[in-house]
Order: structure tokens, then C-alpha cells, then sequence
């Protein structure tokens, strides 16, 4: 499951962790949630899932007919 965890700190800084995105892809999320907030990253850390590769899987249904 995809999810951002967000924090906000009594001085008012907003905290965010992405889990369930792998790879660059959840540097994406942070845009998003940057362009919310009209704010900026002032410091992040990696998760393991940034170095792990996504894997998308296409699945296609073929129905053939072979008898004549």
C-alpha cells in the first residue's frame, strides 16, 4: 500500500515519510506534497525502498480459438 505519513512539529515544519513506493518514485510524492503546502525540502532521508526497483507487471488475456 502507498502512503505518506505526515508530521507537523509544534514549531510548525511539516515532516513526511513516503512507504510503499520504491525507487526515485517516492521523490515524486514529496513534490506533490511540496506543491500543497507551497513549501520546500529542507532535509530528507532515504528509506531501503529507494533502492529497490519497481516492478510493474503487465498481464494480458489471450483467448484463442485453435479448432477449425
Amino acid at each position: 500500500m502507498k502512503k505518506i505519513i505526515i508530521e507537523i512539529t509544534n514549531s510548525g515544519a511539516v515532516k513526511a515519510k513516503v512507504e510503499g513506493v520504491k525507487g526515485k518514485r517516492c521523490l515524486e510524492y514529496i513534490s506533490v506534497l511540496e506543491d500543497l503546502i507551497e513549501g520546500e525540502t529542507l532535509e530528507h532521508e532515504l528509506t531501503h525502498e529507494f533502492n529497490e526497483n519497481e516492478i510493474e507487471v503487465n498481464k494480458e488475456n489471450k483467448l484463442s480459438n485453435n479448432s477449425k
